[in-house]
């Protein structure tokens, strides 16, 4: 005759292991040698009627998870720099001649600076540069990714293309530029204080993770 056996427990259901769901990325402002009001990056949106039916694009899952993946940094000055040619045709930038500009000269003006021309991509499409204190850092391997505000509408178009560039941000928090090349240069490059200025896109080695980014004053120690 058999022995009696003892009854099987129920076995402990596997958890799985919890990986992570956001990528937080710090970001500051290095200092500047002027006062101006840089804002906070913030969260690309569309001011959109609300939707007439269930399948409306301002309700398409892909399209709101592309469009919510991207930072505006705002220009935080009136900007407008015009390209002037000498008698021995070097070029040189004129800034602020706008009259009636919100704001005087101010150091976003002063400090757009023409590249060397021997490091433009075209011979007839100067590059300038203005430099801002933005700072991006995380403890993960994640890539910046600059590029222009290609999502909000201008309804006078630039004479150029802002610059994209891409870069890690685990080791060391770059300062942003802004680069542009001019294709125009008889027509002004032109933007109003608070008007989107270029985007920041953050993508990790999860591309399903949403990014978070830590105010400066959670993330200082990570900045400086």
């Amino acid at each position: 005759m058999n022995s009696p056996t003892a009854p099987l427990s129920n076995p402990a259901p596997l958890i799985p292991a919890q990986g992570k769901t956001v990528t937080e990325v710090s970001w500051g402002l290095k200092p500047f040698f002027e006062s101006i009001d840089w804002g906070a990056p913030e969260v690309f949106t569309r001011n959109l009627p609300k939707p007439t039916t269930s399948k409306s694009v301002q309700v398409c899952p892909a399209a709101v998870d592309f469009d919510a993946r991207y930072f505006v940094i705002k220009c935080p000055a009136d900007l407008t720099i015009r390209l002037i040619l000498d008698e021995n045709a070097a070029p040189t930038l004129q800034t602020n001649t706008v009259p009636g500009s919100s704001t005087k000269r101010s150091s976003l003006d002063s400090s757009a600076t023409l590249i060397d021309p021997n490091d433009w991509r075209h011979k007839d499409r100067p590059i300038i540069q203005i430099p801002t204190p933005y700072v991006f850092l995380s403890e993960d391997l994640v890539y910046l990714n600059l590029s222009p505000a290609f999502m909000d509408y201008r309804s006078s178009p630039l004479p150029g293309m802002t610059m994209n560039a891409r870069f890690t941000i685990k080791t060391q928090p770059n300062q942003l530029v802004w680069s542009f090349e001019w294709h125009d240069i008889q027509k002004e490059i032109k933007f109003k204080q608070g008007e989107p200025w270029f985007y920041v896109y953050f993508e990790s080695s999860d591309p399903s993770r949403k990014v978070r980014l830590l105010e400066p004053e959670q993330s200082d120690h990570l900045l400086y």
